[in-house]
């Protein structure tokens, strides 16, 4: 049974996974309006390396907001399990 001092230093997956998710989808749409605003070659390059990914296209940009989402989502996912082990077994307080 988990103490609550050990519950409470452990981190939400749920909440975590998806406020990651929504910061990636949101920094891409502002990298993406960016470039569409400042054209320059390299941004451009960047954006290419999303896999479907095309400028000023719908259908790429709906698929490249999902992929932003999910790989921020699973990041997050991938921290927050991170963080909880360790909070779990090497954050409690030793006993003399």
């Amino acid at each position: 049974m988990k103490s609550r001092m050990a519950a409470s230093r452990e981190l939400n997956l749920k909440i975590a996974s998806l406020s990651a998710g929504v910061f990636s989808a949101a920094a891409y749409v502002t990298c993406l309006v960016y470039g569409l605003l400042k054209a320059n070659a390299l941004h451009h390059q960047l954006f290419e390396l999303l896999p479907w990914f095309k400028w000023v296209s719908p259908a790429s940009f709906l698929i490249g907001l999902a992929d932003m989402f999910f790989i921020g989502a699973f990041y997050g996912a991938l921290f927050v399990l991170i963080y909880n082990h360790f909070a779990r077994n090497y954050g409690r307080a030793k006993k003399r």
